[in-house]
């Protein structure tokens, strides 16, 4: 007597059926009835909708994914989900609610954050990093002990693609190691594990004629291991090569491992060829072993799953390494360690450095060495100081800009300025950097703090509240990024006869009522210290439309060349140009020159600015700082 039972075929939902749902996964199932029946679709393509259903009338269709959930009646033992990455954790969060395992497609998340979200989702889901499956790389994990310690490794994946501007990836910065290198990425961390550095570097906009966005090529280095045992790899991505290559070569203490196309090969210490095997298998028979392995996991037939997303952390971690990377190319990147990653994103830390400030580029590394080269002293307005304050005076509409060795010290030239004498009075912001309002008192002048409204800038009304007629100036701090209300400041301190002074130190190129700050004012400070926006290691910027102002800061800390040379002969100081103050308040032309590299780029980037700007209740529009 036959007691074999029949088992029914799993039943399958394609979320997104467009090329990579429908030749990938759809039509692999199609060929395997007796595995697989698809019994729902969805797409948010009207067009990919009708094509689909003339050649699958018996397939429902649906709209969009809450459509499928909300009408479906059939049961789902799993889904594949193939949609743009962006909403890759929507679907998932959908489909989990509903108890639904899923196969989505790669990246595993965007971000670590992201990650952590898909793995508190209540059920199994997978990706299709399909590499894992491919009998050429299952004999390279089978037999890697061969070459016994693994010193190094390099890694090519390239493609010549021509239309990069044709799919969605183009409007959604995907680029080459997004799209492609995430499953070399992958390959290289189930063999070797998770890296403990990376350096990287790409370049994009290879395609000139077309419009897109992602990186076009990269180079990767990571580092394993320390000292005699560290292993150390190199990962080349392209997306516009000449022609597609695939190739793994490993080299350990005992022989090679050299995967090229579709042969691998092992080779002993002399390179004698000790083992050869040649991969005929075809992508559907992939993809169906990795469907194979998938559903015996979601039915519990098998305990794990190769791409599972709790064996995909150290992959996670490796993009997020490399992405840091990319925005710091002059840097190692530690790559998070996995016990940690979770925590670290979930709340703050103060463990380490979340960012690296400045990012340092190859252009500003040979800015600073060739004004090496150029001068280390400069008595005058010229050369570097010269350019930069050009730039800066026509950036911000003045007329005089002057480079200091510190945003303090562009503030006690402001002071200066002023002639303050024992007895005067500035208002001064209560919540504000020291500096602000420490420099003052050199000149026996008192600060009087003035409240803050809830943005943390200065209330305008306390200038009418607190000026006398001991009250020369009041000095505003537009404090992290975010620009005073300057109109109703300059009304109020024209009210009461004062000058109005600006520390823009957090507020490089920010806009308020649109002008950028800094030009409000009497005079104006910024810091370029090595936190700030605008960077130059250790300097400040003075900036004013008055002569009288520039030439008092000039006698109070410049060289007497520089006075000789600007302040004018009818000035009542010009006298004393010879014997100037002396205290010696230049910038290094060093830092000057690195920072005078961005100010070749258009600052008033008004778009992106606003796009993300909104203005503060009660206020006028304002757009925040560069």
């Amino acid at each position: 007597m036959n007691t074999t039972v029949k088992k029914s075929p799993l039943q399958v939902a394609m979320i997104g059926i467009g090329h990579r749902g429908y030749k990938t996964h759809f039509r692999i199932i199609l060929e395997n009835p007796r595995a697989w029946t698809v019994v729902a679709c969805c797409d948010t393509n009207e067009k990919t909708r009708q094509a689909f259903a003339q050649k699958h009338p018996n397939i429902n269709v649906y709209k969009d994914l809450d459509d499928l959930l909300k009408n479906n009646k059939q049961r789902l033992d799993f889904a594949i989900v193939c949609v743009p990455h962006q909403y890759h954790l929507e679907c998932c969060r959908a489909l989990a609610q509903r108890g639904v395992p899923i196969l989505k497609e790669k990246p595993v998340a965007e971000s670590p954050a992201e990650y952590q979200q898909l793995q508190q989702l209540p059920v199994k889901i997978g990706v299709t990093f399909q590499k894992r499956f491919e009998p050429r790389y299952l004999a390279i994990r089978d037999l890697i002990s061969q070459v016994g310690q693994v010193a190094s490794f390099t890694a090519t994946l390239t493609a010549n693609i021509t239309e990069l501007d044709a799919t969605w990836r183009a409007t959604s910065d995907v680029g080459v190691t997004e799209d492609l290198g995430c499953h070399m990425l992958d390959m290289i961390v189930s063999l070797f594990g998770r890296p403990t550095s990376i350096t990287a570097q790409n370049t994009k906009g290879i395609r000139i004629d077309q419009e897109y966005g992602g990186d076009d090529v990269s180079n990767i280095i990571m580092n394993f291991g320390e000292a005699a045992k560290r292993n150390i790899g190199h990962v080349h991505l392209s997306r516009v090569a000449h022609r597609n290559e695939e190739r793994l070569i490993i080299t350990g203490t005992h022989g090679t491992f050299a995967l090229e196309g579709r042969d691998v090969r092992l080779r002993d210490s002399n390179g004698n060829e000790t083992f050869h095997f040649h991969d005929t298998s075809e992508k559907k028979y992939v993809v169906n072993s990795m469907l194979q392995q998938f559903s015996a996991w979601v039915t519990g037939a098998k305990s794990d799953f190769l791409a599972s997303v709790a064996n995909l952390e150290d992959t996670v971690m490796v993009m997020e390494a490399t992405r840091r990377a990319y925005n710091n190319p002059n840097a190692t990147e530690t790559v998070i360690t996995p016990g940690n990653s979770a925590g670290s994103y979930a709340q703050a830390s103060l463990a380490g450095a979340h960012h690296i400030w400045p990012l340092l580029s190859p252009e500003s590394e040979a800015a600073v060495v060739r004004q090496m080269h150029s001068s280390l002293s400069i008595y005058n307005r010229s050369d570097i100081y010269e350019v930069f304050e050009e730039k800066w005076l026509k950036m911000h509409g003045l007329k005089h800009a002057l480079v200091c060795s510190s945003g303090t010290i562009a503030i006690l030239h402001m002071f200066e300025a002023l002639d303050l004498r024992p007895g005067d009075e500035v208002l001064c912001p209560v919540y504000t950097f020291f500096a602000t309002a420490s420099p003052l008192m050199q000149y026996g002048a008192v600060p009087i703090f003035c409240d803050s409204l809830e943005d943390g800038n200065i209330d305008p009304d306390e200038i009418l509240k607190r000026a006398t007629s001991k009250t020369k100036a009041v000095i505003v701090t537009h404090m992290w990024g975010l620009p005073c209300r300057m109109r109703q400041i300059v009304d109020n301190a024209r009210k009461v006869d004062i000058k109005v002074l600006e520390d823009c130190s957090h507020a490089h190129g920010a806009i308020v009522d649109g002008r950028i700050v800094g030009s409000w004012g009497d005079m104006a400070a910024w810091s370029l210290q090595a936190k700030k926006n605008v960077m130059g290691g250790q300097a400040g910027v003075l900036a004013t439309n008055s002569t009288d102002y520039y030439s008092r800061a000039i006698l109070h800390g410049h060289f007497n060349k520089r006075a000789k040379q600007e302040v004018p002969q009818d000035h009542p100081l010009r006298k004393f140009w010879r014997k100037y103050i002396f205290l010696l308040n230049t910038s290094s032309h060093r830092f000057i020159s690195f920072r005078s590299l961005p100010l070749n780029l258009p600052l008033n980037s008004d778009g992106p600015r606003a796009k993300h700007a909104s203005p503060p209740t009660g206020n006028s529009p304002c757009k925040p700082a560069i």
